[in-house]
């Protein structure tokens, strides 16, 4: 409710309707140090700030995207259809709005593969989103 995104029920509903033979890219996001937001700036700042990352979301994303709040700070966006070059610009949307922002955010992306389970490309997307969170760390 606070931030306007599809919650995890609603994710978990619209996974079960997928069909891997459409194009499906899975991007799994991330805020990173809510916490330290929460404890140093109060909840209404962690809560503005989940909120302005949601914003910086939906206008990196295209029509043919949904975008769940999965945990806490936690989202992720599932493209049906479109080309590699779209995904490619949403990744490059999220970066460029990303740095403009006060929020880091970390992103990894994956595309379901013929003969896999939604679970193996969510997984994969994960692990790109924590390897991503990794490299921002060191900067």
């Amino acid at each position: 409710v606070l931030t306007g995104a599809l919650n995890r029920f609603s994710f978990y509903a619209d996974i079960q309707q997928l069909n891997p033979k459409n194009r499906v890219t899975v991007f799994s996001i991330d805020l990173n140090d809510l916490k330290v937001i929460n404890d140093t700036k109060g909840h209404m700042e962690g809560d503005k700030a989940l909120c302005d990352v949601v914003k910086i979301l939906r206008e990196s994303i295209y029509r043919n995207c949904r975008l769940y709040r999965v945990g806490g700070d936690e989202f992720v966006v599932i493209c049906i259809g479109g080309t590699p070059e779209e995904t490619e610009q949403i990744m490059q949307n999220l970066t460029e709005k990303m740095k403009q922002s006060p929020y880091q955010f970390a992103v990894g992306c994956s595309e379901w593969k013929s003969g896999e389970q939604f679970d193996d490309v969510y997984i994969r997307a994960d692990r790109e989103m924590y390897a991503n969170k990794r490299v921002l760390k060191t900067v």
